[in-house]
């Protein structure tokens, strides 16, 4: 149900004077009123595994990270009392990495900076276990178990690996490699000879073998595969305990010195199913009950626990399909729908390729497109259709070594583009094109040499679409150009015809949004500009009122008096642009702004958007 909240500005009137006749009447401030519509997406937290306590009692345990925890959750599987190991003090991480050696012993790499903790279970005991590491990032796959109990944790920055050797508790911390450019260690394997393999990335994709015993590295993948290929490899223990992987459309094995191509084996399961007499115990639900799935019947029963559902940071919202408006949560990109008539949300689900986060919908075609990282997918959605094998529909990747597909757009010749920035350790995005009719996908890399492609604007005047541009690659990449610029592209020729530096020294371009009278307007650093791509030329650049942490732009005026309306997440202003003169003016500020990741103007005049997890919006008067 949804709870309501509402923040008021205070009333302005004009001062009394002291002879009635010269006073003139009082004008009130417009009042905005700011609505948290709640949390649209709830989920469920698996379980990884069970363990007894000193009184013989199961404990089920999984990993909870959400926008207010950071904590090993335990759940008694014959009562649904809750046990809580919290590691919200120790920083906030992306995930928690969970290692069970025993009954009574856990092993957990949490915190930021990342670090190791002893866990025990009936003395309900946490321990942190040596220095933390430089690591800020790792990934649900970044923990190996060697056959001599030794865990080890790829992370990020650098190429650090966290060695934890549980017999003495002594921790260690190394960088693969000596080269800033490689910044990821990601799924580090163990195979069952003791030799340890990290793949690191992302500038080009290496392969070290690690002998604990020697401490000797040596890079195995030959050349042709590093130039060719970036990213990381994929690799995995075998069911014959020797490491295998799989680079592009290379397969291999992988030896201390070596690869050799064409081999692989099936990956040995890395942990065993959480059974409780008998059933598969599998998650606490959204509703936070225990569920447990009997392995005959397939059949759940629960046990009812005081859990409270994992909240996930909302990433974007838009577009407003039959009344409905579109977003996704982040990590994982679950969507939602939220009804403007009934106040009421839905939780669609993982509906893209990309499992991490939606970035765009675009309405079209009487459905949704989508796109999503990682992997910059795209996708189509009908909503009132039922789900299906074809619902949503696959259409494919922007390829190109492309990662993140910022934005959709319709453009002037009726097909839909979408700007790209590249995989980590990459420079030079890509321009994608779908067609709606026959959903055939066409990308173009480096229309801006090696730079990121931000956003991309319509100019039905000429039949062009302008970009704008970022210097920055994927993440970890080291930038080689010194200014970003805004560049018209012309879809027949497939040709840059002109490019441009509104602002000065600008090293990156937010969205850019087009005015009902052709100009287009755009941010960087902490100035905008105001564009005639009919004229080519920049017509305006002004200051804005505070300096810019990020300032997000509403697609389009939707409303009559055809301002463009915006945010500036610096110091939660609502803006506004008047075409008619290029001014800017600050309408009204709230702390919940600073937070948003996306806002979206609705047709009915509502400014709705993300605070962590809760859809807020805002009537503009």
């Amino acid at each position: 149900m949804k709870t309501l909240s509402r923040y008021k500005l205070a009333l302005l009137f004009a001062a009394t004077l002291p002879f009635a006749a010269c006073v003139a009447p009082a004008t009130a401030a417009p009042q905005y009123n700011f609505e948290n519509l709640g949390r649209p997406i709830r989920l469920s937290l698996p379980i990884e595994f069970i363990t007894t306590d000193a009184q013989n009692r199961s404990i089920a345990w999984g990993s909870l990270v959400d926008d207010e925890r950071r904590a090993l959750q335990g759940v008694r599987l014959d009562n649904g009392e809750l046990v809580t190991v919290d590691l919200w003090k120790y920083g906030k991480s992306n995930t928690n990495l969970f290692f069970k050696r025993d009954e009574n012993t856990i092993y957990i790499y949490s915190g930021n900076p990342g670090r190791f903790f002893k866990y025990e279970v009936a003395q309900n005991k946490l321990t942190p276990l040596g220095e933390p590491s430089q690591a800020s990032y790792w990934m649900n796959t970044s923990g190996t178990i060697a056959p001599d109990g030794k865990i080890y944790v790829g992370t990020y920055p650098k190429n650090g690996v966290s060695v934890l050797d549980p017999a003495t508790g002594a921790v260690e911390h190394f960088n693969v490699v000596d080269d800033p450019q490689q910044s990821y260690v990601i799924n580090p394997t163990a195979a069952d000879d003791g030799i340890i393999y990290l793949p690191v990335g992302l500038n080009r994709a290496e392969l070290y073998s690690y002998n604990p015993k020697t401490k000797e590295k040596k890079q195995i993948l030959p050349a042709s595969l590093r130039k060719s290929t970036g990213g990381t490899a994929k690799i995995w223990t075998g069911t014959d305990g020797r490491v295998y992987g799989q680079l592009g459309s290379e397969n291999f094995l992988a030896q201390p010195d070596k690869i050799v191509l064409g081999q692989t084996k099936e990956e040995r399961p890395k942990t065993k199913p959480a059974l409780y007499n008998g059933k598969l115990v599998r998650d606490i639900d959204g509703d936070g009950r225990l569920v447990l799935i009997d392995q005959a019947s397939n059949q759940p029963s629960y046990v009812q626990t005081k859990f409270t559902s994992r909240t996930i940071t909302l990433f974007s919202i838009g577009d407003e399909l039959n009344g409905k408006i579109y977003g996704s949560s982040l990590k994982p990109g679950h969507v939602f729908a939220f009804d403007t008539k009934t106040g009421k949300t839905e939780q669609l689900g993982l509906l893209t390729g990309g499992r991490i986060q939606v970035y765009d919908f675009l309405t079209h075609n009487g459905g949704l497109f989508m796109s999503s990282y990682t992997g910059s997918y795209y996708d189509y959605y009908d909503p009132s259709q039922p789900r299906s094998e074809n619902n949503p529909r696959r259409i494919g990747r922007a390829g190109m070594q492309q990662e993140r597909p910022l934005h959709l757009v319709e453009g002037p010749d009726g097909q839909i583009y979408s700007p790209n920035m590249p995989v980590k350790g990459q420079l030079g995005g890509a321009l994608t094109r779908i067609d709606p009719k026959t959903y055939a996908l066409k990308s173009w890399r480096n229309l801006v040499p090696k730079q990121s492609l931000m956003s991309v604007t319509p100019v039905p005047e000429t039949g062009e679409l302008l970009l704008t541009s970022s210097i920055a690659g994927g993440s970890s990449a080291i930038p080689t150009e010194k200014e970003a610029i805004i560049a018209l592209w012309n879809p027949k020729t497939e040709q840059v015809t002109y490019t441009a530096k509104p602002i000065a020294g600008a090293t990156s371009y937010n969205k850019a949004t087009r005015a009902r009278n052709g100009i287009i307007y755009g941010f960087a650093k902490n100035q905008y500009f105001a564009f005639d791509p009919v004229k080519r030329q920049t017509v305006f650049t002004g200051e804005l009122p505070s300096a810019s942490l990020g300032v997000l732009l509403a697609d389009e005026p939707v409303r009559a008096n055809g301002l463009i309306y915006g945010v500036n997440r610096e110091d939660g202003a609502i803006f506004s642009i008047d075409p008619a003169n290029h001014s800017l003016k600050v309408l009204t500020k709230d702390k919940s702004l600073v937070r948003t990741h996306a806002i979206y103007m609705s047709r009915d005049g509502f400014l709705y958007y993300t605070d962590g997890a809760n859809l807020m919006r805002c009537k503009l008067p």
